[in-house]
Order: structure tokens, then sequence, then C-alpha cells
């Protein structure tokens, strides 16, 4: 089974030198972004679906909420000390009206 790894970006970069890879190029310069393994940790992630519908006069109204992210834990979609946008809880609301 493979098994997955995180890596965040360091912001640093490896220069290597023209001759280790081709010592017949002419001037070149390999640059390579250094990644660093880092640990997230595990979690568990709950949401919540619910509907509520009214009937009367062949007419349907139907209420929804949908809240997603429910315990408000982090997923760490964003490495520490990294930018991005990282969501909490959101709610979703629905009505719908049939006739």
């Amino acid at each position: 089974m493979d098994q997955f790894s995180p890596v965040v970006d360091t912001g640093e970069w490896y220069f290597a030198e023209r001759n280790t890879f081709c010592t017949q190029c002419e001037d070149l310069e390999l640059a390579y972004p250094v990644y660093q393994d880092i640990h997230r940790p595990a979690r568990t992630l709950v949401s919540a679906n619910m509907q509520y519908q009214l009937r009367a006069f062949n007419q349907a109204i139907k209420l929804s909420l949908e809240i997603d992210n429910l315990l408000d834990q982090r997923t760490y979609a964003v490495a520490n000390n990294q930018q991005g946008v990282e969501t909490g809880r959101s709610f979703w609301v629905g009505v719908e009206y049939t006739w």
C-alpha cells in the first residue's frame, strides 16, 4: 500500500554544480526548490445534513440545513508557517417551494 507523505516548500533553493550532472554542457545553472517532510496529525471531520418537508394542498416547502466540519476541527490543509486558507465550520441553508 502506498503511503502519502505531506511536504511543504521551505522557500530555500538547492543550487547544483553544472559538472555534477553534465560535464559537457555550457554554462548551466540548476536550481531546485527544497521541500521538507512534515507530520500532519490524524483528524476526524463530522458533517450533518437535515431536511424538513411541510405538505399542504398539493404544495410543499422543504427546509434544509447542511453543516460541514460540525466540530470545527482543524483540517491541516495549510501547514504551519505557510500561507493559505483553511476553512472551518460552514453552513448551507436552503428553502424549496413546490406547487
